[in-house]
């Protein structure tokens, strides 16, 4: 009888842990992530180190390690982009088309305003797919959660980290080409278009504010300031209109340097134009 009770309580015991939402074994089996220093001395020059990288950030990633986190997050973001922007042989194209894929959703989880503007995004690909230049300023608004439109200073971070997803979802659509030579999964690729769409178009609404029309002129490389910024900040909130329609970029009729979004749409089996 007394092994009976002593089995039913363990197997009770281990039900309760189970059923609890994040229990402790998840969390003492957390990776470590290292500090910015040691991420930006890795070595991904070549196929081993980049496939070592890429399980440690993607085990960082499901872990919600990196979640906030903008120091860290860029420094890792910054070695993807070494891999997937790397010119050489010297690494798979496979390995690069997941480089930029995992690099566009780092850079969008390391800022929160970034993450609930792509979230938003969900189930507006009709709006999205508007070419009327004065539907763009409430399409954008109705995304962009309030506490960036509130501060310029939330909403200049929010933008920046947008900027580096761009540059990811771009690089991974030139990647896949007008031949769709898709080598990442499916889910990814899901992924991608939804977190590709809403960051090309922040930096396309950018680049449309510049006088000269939509012709790729923000330079990922370099952190926007908070007058660069100004522009669009406004604009979103009320004062003045795009004199270039930002949806632009989705048009597969451009021959633009947004060029990277069609073949990542289209790879999707999705059109805007």
């Amino acid at each position: 009888m007394r092994r009976i009770t002593i089995t039913i309580v363990s197997l009770l015991t281990l039900l309760i842990f189970a059923g609890c939402s994040g229990n402790l074994f998840m969390e003492w089996d957390k990776p470590e992530v290292p500090s910015v220093g040691e991420i930006n001395d890795k070595n991904v020059e070549d196929q081993s180190g980049a496939d070592d990288f890429l399980d440690d950030v993607g085990d960082w990633y499901d872990s919600d390690m990196l979640s906030g986190d903008k120091d860290t997050s860029d420094a890792v973001v910054g070695k993807l982009k070494n891999i997937y922007d790397e010119p050489s042989d010297s690494i798979d194209p496979e390995t690069k088309q997941e480089a930029a894929a995992l690099a566009g959703k780092i850079a969008i989880q390391s800022d929160p305003n970034a993450e609930q503007l792509s979230k938003n995004l969900i189930g507006s690909y009709d709006e999205l797919s508007s070419t009327e230049p004065s539907n763009a300023e409430e399409f954008l608004k109705s995304l962009i959660p309030q506490e960036a439109l509130d501060d310029l200073t939330t909403f200049t971070n929010m933008v920046n980290s947008l900027v580096k997803a761009a540059d990811a979802y771009l690089a991974l659509g030139e990647s896949i080409g007008p031949d769709g030579n898709t080598l990442i999964t499916d889910g990814e690729l899901g992924e991608s278009v939804q977190y590709g769409a809403v960051s090309v178009v922040i930096v396309a609404a950018l680049d449309s504010l510049d006088g000269d029309g939509i012709n790729g002129s923000i330079n990922s490389d370099v952190e926007l300031s908070e007058t660069e910024c100004q522009d669009l900040f406004e604009l979103v909130n009320g004062t003045g209109i795009f004199t270039s329609d930002p949806m632009n970029a989705f048009d597969s009729e451009s021959g633009s340097e947004y060029d990277g979004m069609v073949y990542l749409l289209d790879a999707a089996g999705l059109s805007f134009s």
